[in-house]
């Protein structure tokens, strides 16, 4: 996926005419971190230097409209992983917030990356409301059968799916789905 200038002002754009966070394809922030850091590391002389600047002024200032307009919105569904990110924290979602942010206009799509695998794969304590079989978790790992009543640890976003299904309730050890 590449972004552009335009194409980021467009998804801005749309956003702010939905009441719901539209679906955006998972490699989002990292495209635009991407963009930004292309423009942050050309170096220009003279008008195109300029240009350059305004440019990546810009496009910073729609990435970071972009990523509060759909944090605002605070509707799980169709989020992002790093939206996700943020928004799990809690107390520390302002914290959060920063480092996707900065992660993502200083142009270092790696290190958005490798935060939300970890996220992703983070383990969480969950109690079943429901019986259910043996799943594959978001890490590749077998987790289940499960009976009623079970306590089980299982990656986060696993456990966010039981819990929005009703077949599971986060249990408030540390950081929960």
């Amino acid at each position: 996926m590449e972004i552009t200038t335009n194409s980021l002002y467009e998804m801005v754009l749309r956003e702010t005419k939905s009441e719901t966070a539209l679906d955006l394809d998972p490699e989002t922030y990292r495209a635009i971190s991407e963009l930004l850091g292309r423009l942050q590391w050309e170096r220009y002389d003279g008008i195109e230097g300029r240009i350059n600047t305004v440019l990546s002024s810009m496009n910073r200032s729609l990435a970071s409209l972009l990523l509060r307009i759909r944090l605002e919105k605070g509707v799980a569904a169709n989020l992002l992983d790093e939206e996700k990110y943020i928004l799990d924290a809690g107390d520390s979602m302002k914290s959060r917030h920063k480092t996707i942010l900065d992660y993502i206009l200083d142009g270092r799509p790696r290190l958005l990356e490798s935060i939300t695998r970890r996220h992703k794969t983070d383990l969480t304590a969950v109690r079943f409301l429901k019986a259910m079989d043996q799943m594959v978790g978001v890490d590749m790992e077998g987790y289940g059968p499960f009976k009623r009543e079970d306590v089980a640890i299982i990656p986060r976003e696993n456990a966010r799916v039981l819990v929005a299904k009703k077949i599971a309730v986060g249990l408030g050890w540390g950081e929960g789905p």
